[in-house]
């Protein structure tokens, strides 16, 4: 019994490990800078998917009761999860919002279920090989198939993208393989020379990606990392406006500072970004409370992008703003619920930070930060194409709710034990 079980367990490890990396936007499709969002899709990359959606649904029925206790307690994320599936009835295009939010709920479910039953060390163990499965494979696949290994861009010039659908992805997930083995390699006795190997991997990989973006991202977070380590401070107003000092700074260099960008031979306005921007903004006024609907604007030139297509001169497959995103598809509503959830899993995490000095209470916050700089100045977390960042982020809130729970139960035992004690001495 014992025996089946391990087996079970190694069969449900592996098929997670599986799923984190079509999430992360496998794609071994031949790259082609003018293809837009909606049309890179193909049946068997969705057949693949879906699959994955319902094997996840399945695994969390099973535990659907833990499931539900833990499903409403980021308000905020359910809004945001509502608002989604709703956003089929005033979509421009139903049917595609339609599939697209079923597909998000169904992640959604899939991230809950990986809250409820594996504890944040687990999680990352999986997160990390599959990390280091797309690192060494993307490598491997440059080498036999360098034509769709690569992506030759006439503004950007040659760019790696490995296994993925973008170099700006490829960028963003070897950031997040880069941290996590780097900390793991710094905290674990164990297994270290593969930890540095993997680091070392990543890294060459997201140096020939050519993504600035990418790079200003790995240094705010390892300048955060490194003052939580060295400051060791549990103040929570201070840890808070070091993330938003450091956040802003990075973003403004992303953007607009001329010699990090001319440094990278690029515009100085972020390949364009900011005034794609101010004209998304507009956009946004003119359906402000519940948006055009989910995966409902970058729909090509009959769909509401296309204005901003025609005064921009480029086919943006998206806002390259998460919170702009959300707020084309969801409008000011979602914006703001996306806003509450971040703020309450950034203090609750802060809070974790306050409790305990070990590796665990590190990594959450390290975590959102991620999330929070990878939809600054690229693709958002309601993504079609890379749900990792959604999934990701589904997790944290329910591990973070988890932390709440066990304070609470803790508190309420506590003080049974007071009140017990009172009683005795009186």
């Amino acid at each position: 019994m014992k025996n089946k079980a391990n087996y079970l367990k190694l069969i449900k490890n592996v098929f997670i490990v599986c799923s984190l990396c079509m999430f992360m936007g496998i794609s071994l499709e031949k790259p082609d800078p003018s293809t837009r969002l909606l049309e890179a899709y193909n049946p068997f990359t969705s057949l693949i998917h879906y699959c994955i959606y319902g094997l996840g649904v399945l695994l969390a029925s099973l535990k659907y009761k833990q499931t539900l206790k833990l499903v409403f307690k980021d308000i905020f994320l359910c809004v945001l999860l509502t608002l989604s599936l709703l956003s089929t009835i005033w979509s421009a295009v139903p049917i595609s919002t339609f599939f697209h939010s079923i597909s998000l709920l169904a992640i959604t479910i899939f991230g809950i279920y990986l809250g409820t039953s594996y504890s944040l060390n687990e999680v990352l163990k999986l997160f990390r090989w599959s990390l280091a499965i797309i690192a060494i494979l993307g490598l491997v696949f440059a080498l036999f198939m360098p034509a769709n290994a690569f992506l030759l861009d006439l503004r950007t010039g040659l760019r790696f993208q490995g296994l993925l659908s973008h170099p700006t992805n490829c960028g963003r997930i070897m950031v997040l393989g880069i941290v996590l083995w780097l900390i793991h390699a710094l905290h674990t006795k164990h297994y270290r020379a593969i930890s540095w190997s993997i680091v070392a991997i990543c890294t060459v990989s997201l140096a020939i990606t050519n993504t600035v973006s990418a790079y200003l991202s790995l240094l705010e977070i390892l300048i955060i990392l490194l003052l939580l380590r060295t400051l060791k401070t549990k103040n929570v107003v201070l840890i808070s406006f070091i993330l938003f000092f450091i956040t802003s700074v990075i973003t403004l260099l992303a953007t607009n500072h001329e010699t990090v960008l001319d440094f990278f031979r690029r515009d100085t306005t972020g390949t364009g970004r900011t005034i794609l921007w101010g004209m998304v903004w507009e956009k946004i006024m003119e359906r402000p409370v519940l948006g055009y609907g989910l995966n409902a604007f970058w729909t090509g030139l009959d769909g509401p992008c296309a204005d901003i297509w025609q005064r921009i001169r480029w086919q943006a497959p998206h806002a390259h703003n998460g919170l702009l995103d959300v707020g084309l598809q969801l409008g000011l509503l979602g914006m703001l619920a996306l806003l509450i959830s971040l703020v309450r899993n950034i203090f609750i995490a802060i809070g974790e930070l306050q409790r305990f000095s070990k590796l665990e209470s590190i990594l959450p916050i390290t975590l959102i930060t991620f999330v929070i700089i990878s939809n600054l100045t690229d693709v958002g977390v309601l993504s079609a194409r890379q749900s990792i960042i959604w999934f990701l982020y589904v997790y944290l809130s329910t591990y973070l709710s988890r932390c709440v729970l066990v304070k609470r139960k803790i508190y309420k035992k506590d003080r049974k034990i007071d009140e017990a004690y009172t009683q005795f001495n009186s």
